[in-house]
């Protein structure tokens, strides 16, 4: 006699399941006294389609049909050829076998009753499955898929993006703090303060390269959290978690998890869910005019309009760099939002190992130090540096004003490494210093005077070259570079008379007081003199 249930799948759903799930979940629908369980293959493989009751072992089935046989069949090895069992009255005389996957169960618990119990697991399991699907489809809210889904993983779930903003929070009872999560946080970013406790955290940043389900340690957050990290062609772009909370995690949660993150991923796609909410295509207008390529005026000022803007408005631009910290978890994704939306007249780009902020002046009704002030203090928070350009009218020109902000992150890093960022005005003498020479030698620029100073000091160990330079900088003043110097001032007398014999240079002359100046603050700067 053989009765069978008949799995009823959606062309788009592979409705299969595993031991790992029946064991787990049946407890659901029968009270049984699991006896023996032999389970061998991945939990998150899914090879069982249907399930059947049968007392004949001559009939063929196939290798995905779950069998439901008694002891005795097996005692016998009146198995077939099948794969998985469910077996009844298992008793201390049956013998436990390496080449099938089984779940025995003590005597108490009958044949129909097992087979009720698991027909009734699979039609729930298949219906819970069809209800994701349709949700998705109808681009129901995320929160919808996981309420539910509380029914099966029976803890707590969680969903949010690679840049760590909060989608939604499911929870059987009353809302607690989970993780850094509140439920007055959905659709809000994780603090500054932690994200920064999970920039520098190795075992977090080891979960963001994760495939499969995993466990996350209770070390950080005090309770274990089954994550599944869910990618769009191959990029992690959120992730959907169940918190240790309410019951132990089970094997059969792993593939739970899995189905109900493969729909999420279906909505996600489904959706063309972006990073941010940018108007289409402004991020790649603005990095194509960076780079010097061409855009069409007409697609630019269509974007701008849409946003309020005008392209030829008045801007300046910031150029923050990324850590490798950064990059890896996203991170910064939050910082663009929250700038975004605390900064009236922001645009935050992510791109190449930095952000690139693009404020409209003409649009905040803020003057350029007041918004400077405002994100710095953000920027402190984040522990990041900044270079500022100078205001420019015009989008178009935009790139001669990044590489500003480009110049001024760059010297600015060197001159004043404690501070935290850099306006373009205050290294704008520094840059023009160091590419007046482009890639030429230095000493080929050396005026034939100092030239022949600097030989002097080197044959006869002085230091008139320093001496003249400290001169030149105090403005000829006697006074002023006897004090510097900590010498007498017939010394410097002295060395001030030498310097002109040696030179035979008049720096009375501006342009020669300029030459020299300008030539000393190089050889400074790349440590020459």
């Amino acid at each position: 006699m053989l009765f069978a249930l008949i799995v009823r799948t959606k062309k788009e759903l592979d409705m299969t399941y595993n031991l790992y799930m029946i064991k787990d979940l049946l407890e659901n629908y029968l009270h049984h006294t699991l006896a023996v369980s032999h389970l061998i293959s991945d939990r998150l493989s899914c090879p069982i389609k249907n399930v059947l009751i049968s007392h004949s072992s001559s009939l063929s089935m196939p290798s995905d049909w779950l069998r439901i046989i008694s002891a005795q069949d097996w005692k016998e090895q009146r198995i077939s050829e099948g794969r998985f069992y469910l077996i009844w009255n298992w008793d201390q005389e049956c013998k436990k076998r390496n080449d099938c996957e089984y779940l025995g169960f003590q005597h108490l618990v009958s044949a129909d009753a097992l087979l009720f119990a698991t027909q009734k697991l699979f039609e729930e399991l298949q219906q819970w499955e069809l209800t994701l699907y349709d949700i998705a489809t109808r681009n129901g809210d995320m929160e919808e898929l996981g309420k539910i889904s509380l029914k099966f993983l029976g803890n707590p779930i969680c969903l949010y993006t690679a840049s760590l903003q909060n989608i939604f929070i499911c929870e059987q009872s009353k809302p607690r703090q989970l993780m850094f999560f509140q439920p007055e946080d959905i659709h809000n970013y994780l603090s500054a303060e932690e994200i920064e406790g999970l920039r520098f955290n190795p075992d977090f940043l080891e979960t963001l390269d994760t495939t499969v389900p995993a466990i996350f340690p209770d070390e950080f957050w005090g309770y274990r959290i089954l994550y599944d990290n869910i990618r769009k062609e191959g990029i992690y772009i959120a992730r959907l978690m169940t918190c240790e909370i309410d019951r132990p995690i089970r094997d059969a949660d792993y593939c739970l998890l899995r189905k109900l993150a493969n729909i999420m991923k279906y909505a996600i796609e489904k959706e063309n869910w972006a990073i941010n909410g940018h108007v289409a295509f402004i991020d790649d207008y603005i990095t194509d005019l960076i780079h010097g390529t061409y855009v069409d005026s007409s697609k630019l000022s269509s974007a701008f309009q849409f946003m309020g803007w005008k392209i030829q408005d008045e801007f300046f631009c910031v150029k923050i760099p990324l850590s490798a910290e950064d990059e890896k978890i996203n991170t910064m994704a939050a910082l663009c939002a929250k700038l975004e939306t605390s900064i009236p007249g922001c645009l935050a780009i992510l791109e190449n190992k930095y952000i690139l902020l693009l404020f409209n002046l003409t649009y905040s009704k803020n003057n350029r130090e007041q918004i400077v002030s405002f994100m710095i203090s953000i920027l402190r928070e984040y522990v990041l540096h900044a270079g500022i350009s100078m205001p420019f009218s015009g989008i178009e020109a935009i790139q001669s004003y990044y590489l500003q902000a480009h110049y001024a992150l760059e010297i600015g890093e060197k001159e004043d490494p404690t501070i935290w960022y850099y306006r373009y005005e205050h290294y704008e003498y520094s840059h023009i210093l160091e590419n007046l020479t482009g890639d030429m030698d230095l000493e080929a620029l050396y005026p034939i005077g100092l030239k022949k100073l600097l030989r002097y000091d080197k044959e006869h160990n002085r230091e008139y070259t320093f001496a003249l330079k400290t001169y030149l900088e105090q403005n000829m003043s006697v006074t002023a570079t006897i004090r510097q110097l900590y010498i007498q001032k017939s010394t410097f007398i002295y060395q001030l008379k030498r310097i002109h014999d040696i030179t035979n240079v008049n720096f009375e002359d501006t342009q020669t007081r300029m030459l020299y100046s300008m030539i000393f603050q190089i050889m400074e700067k790349r440590g020459l003199i």
